[in-house]
């Protein structure tokens, strides 16, 4: 969720708005971290395959997803009609009603179809022996990313990522790497991995784009680097959910604070995408971060840092919230339930 809010901001935020050109290094930075964080759904949807292959179907927590995301939507759009002088208008209200058919948010969209299929998935995965399952994933993956490295319209309908279809595939990506473990190499390699994929990334299309004007020749852009289906981006993803999984928590205290911080990840996506709070607070909060001349490196990198830990740390505060009244709820159930038992 760091990748998520950081890619964000870089993306969003944080242009460059000096008279003289930026410089290399700065161009060159922005892009290779640039790369890093576009690995940041693909990681998400890995991870829901590597859980997902060794977890019980319950339709109760789809439904308590559905309830959260409705609840943060609404909790967002009334405070900012609230508190912060924006008006809301009754479709706004209607969609966060209705979050997935509107597709409020695309994640969700698309995480909810992969929720309803995953009994399907795994079933069919713990079906195939290790060979057939390995065969499968290289050719999933072979076919999508090589036809989204060739051209950047693909006609597979996994549209660029955001899709169900791209997070049905890397569930099987990740259920795979739960199951036989292919990613157990060392720091070393995985880091390297990491390094030169966003290399390639970040920096290959600048080279590129160089040529076409050291040429005065239009390059044609046959080739598509970049995208949470690109093989580079893939690769990054599945390097850096391998180096989480060499760290192991021993303190107590730890896990308790991981924990905790887990059960509001979810809300920080919902917090700060909320399309109306988007648009008139989080865009505009973000154009304003600007990066000018002088230490362009360091300033970008300070407010990127920054800017990303103040958003994460402040929307987690905000879910918590949530999961306070949500528990209040739970109590205030209970106790009526309790009371009416000790009645009868």
């Amino acid at each position: 969720m760091l990748l998520v809010v950081a890619a964000h901001v870089s993306v969003w935020g944080l242009p460059y708005v000096g008279d003289n050109p930026p410089g290399c290094a700065y161009l060159m930075l922005r892009r290779f971290i640039g790369a890093v964080l576009g690995a940041n759904i693909d990681i998400f949807a890995i991870a829901s395959g590597y859980v997902g292959i060794v977890s019980a179907f319950k339709l109760s927590r789809i439904v308590k997803l559905w309830i959260q995301v409705v609840f943060t939507g609404l909790a967002v759009l009334v405070s900012l009609d609230l508190f912060a002088g924006i008006q809301v208008q009754p479709m706004d209200y209607m969609k966060a009603c209705i979050p997935i058919a509107k597709n409020e948010y695309w994640y969700m969209t698309a995480y909810l179809m992969l929720c309803f299929v995953m009994p399907v998935l795994n079933a069919g995965i713990k079906a195939l022996q290790e060979k057939e399952l390995r065969y499968v994933v290289m050719l999933l993956l072979g076919v999508i990313c090589g036809e989204s490295f060739v051209c950047s319209v693909g006609a597979l309908g996994v549209e660029g990522g955001y899709s169900f279809e791209w997070l049905a595939v890397l569930y099987v990506v990740g259920a795979y790497v739960r199951l036989y473990n292919p990613l157990d190499k060392s720091k070393v390699v995985l880091f390297g991995c990491i390094f030169a994929c966003a290399m390639i990334v970040g920096w290959v299309p600048m080279l590129l784009q160089k040529l076409s004007l050291l040429n005065t020749v239009h390059l044609p852009r046959l080739f598509e680097f970049g995208g949470y289906t690109s093989p580079f981006t893939v690769m990054i993803a599945l390097c850096i959910f391998a180096l989480c999984l060499k760290v192991r928590i021993v303190s107590e205290k730890a896990r308790r604070v991981i924990i905790l911080l887990s059960s509001t990840t979810l809300g920080v996506y919902l917090i700060h995408v909320q399309p109306l709070f988007f648009r008139e607070v989080f865009g505009k909060i973000l154009r304003n971060l600007t990066v000018s001349e002088g230490d362009v490196v360091y300033s970008y990198l300070c407010q990127l840092i920054m800017s990303t830990a103040l958003i994460y740390l402040s929307c987690t505060a905000l879910d918590l919230l949530r999961i306070l009244c949500f528990k209040g709820f739970g109590i205030v159930v209970g106790m009526r339930k309790m009371i009416k038992g000790n009645n009868s």
